[in-house]
């Protein structure tokens, strides 16, 4: 856990160098933990290097499911490769997911109170 903490301590950073290798790390201790998984795709994301996203945000998914948060991410991830059906689909997930309310996650403040919901 404290590899994860601070990977998203760096993450609120300039450093994504850092914040990547800090999340490798989580995962090589914790492969099976679907945040550490989705954070680190949000980080790929970030750079646009959206393939890198999405294979980490299905990692995720293979995880928890459940997830809006998640799917959300993947979905904005498959707009950036311009999968606008993939993109829909997730969309939908999502929504299912929060009862219509789908989209509220994707701000840096929803991000801190996602990872305190994880792990505090």
């Amino acid at each position: 856990m404290a590899w994860f903490l601070l990977g998203a301590c760096y993450s609120f950073g300039d450093n994504r160098e850092l914040t990547i290798g800090a999340y490798k790390k989580s995962l090589e201790l914790s492969p099976k933990d679907a945040a550490v998984w989705a954070c680190l795709g949000i980080q790929y994301a970030e750079q646009e290097e959206y393939i890198e996203a999405i294979n980490c945000y299905k990692k995720a998914i293979q995880l928890d499911a459940e997830d809006d948060y998640i799917w959300e991410n993947l979905r904005f991830a498959y707009y950036g490769i311009e999968e606008y059906e993939k993109a829909e689909h997730c969309r939908k997930r999502a929504e299912e997911l929060n009862k219509g309310q789908s989209g509220q996650h994707c701000t840096q403040q929803s991000r801190k109170e996602k990872l305190k919901s994880y792990y505090i």
